[in-house]
């Protein structure tokens, strides 16, 4: 920025500011009491005294009052009479070459903050395949009561579904507690699950039908979550590269 200077001068005295302000002050409780009172005489003084404490505050330079740095207290410039140069209107202050390379940092790393949160990833999809694998171990938790038969084929296959059902909680409890990377051996843990129990919903024998297709659907959506997780650990070790 370049420094610009109004050809004159504008000082500020501070007792002639302050002095004006609190006549003003005075001035406008007297016309206050005059509004209450409905006394004209009180009102007129009220307003007369205002204004006069205005234009003594005016004249003082109360418009110029402005300070870019830490100054004296009013106290003690009111105590002192000291007279200091004002700020003009579209006066501007001139400033040196290490601010000016500071604030231009500031608005860089303002832009970069601003990029970083429009451009943040998305939450990957680790977490919810494992919420996937939990509801499914609990479908097939509960099954045990309500799909299969209890006599043989049926508990032989309530058997290996519950044996199914605990490796899929574990597996997804691990999906869920992950922080930094998708854990590829859960992943492959849940994937061989899957296809275990896809295999036994087409070659084992059931006595129930629903019973074979429900292992086939919660076979299938194992194999879906665990392939969806080793997709993004393999997409997020490409970016690392």
């Amino acid at each position: 920025m370049t420094s610009s200077r109004s050809s004159t001068r504008r000082m500020v005295r501070p007792r002639w500011v302050w002095g004006g302000t609190v006549i003003s002050i005075v001035g406008l409780a007297l016309l206050s009491v005059g509004a209450v009172l409905l006394s004209w005489p009180w009102s007129v003084l009220g307003g007369a005294i205002a204004v006069a404490g205005a234009v003594v505050a005016w004249r003082g330079g109360v418009l110029y009052d402005v300070h870019t740095s830490a100054a004296l207290s009013v106290v003690g410039q009111v105590a002192h009479g000291t007279v200091h140069e004002g700020v003009a209107p579209g006066q501007t202050v001139a400033t040196s070459a290490a601010a000016r390379r500071r604030t231009t940092e500031v608005e860089r790393r303002r832009r970069r903050l601003e990029s970083a949160a429009m451009m943040s990833r998305r939450p990957g999809p680790t977490r919810p395949a494992g919420w996937l694998l939990l509801l499914i171990a609990v479908f097939l938790t509960v099954a045990q009561w309500a799909l299969y038969p209890l006599e043989r084929p049926g508990q032989t296959n309530a058997v290996r579904a519950l044996g199914a059902a605990i490796v899929l909680a574990l597996t997804g409890m691990r999906l869920i507690s992950a922080v930094s990377r998708p854990p590829r051996v859960a992943a492959l843990v849940c994937i061989v699950v899957g296809l275990a129990l896809l295999a036994n919903a087409v070659f084992a024998e059931h006595d129930v039908d629903a019973t074979a297709a429900s292992e086939g659907v919660c076979g299938a959506l194992a194999v879906v979550a665990g392939a969806v997780v080793l997709v993004a650990a393999s997409s997020r070790n490409d970016r690392r590269r």
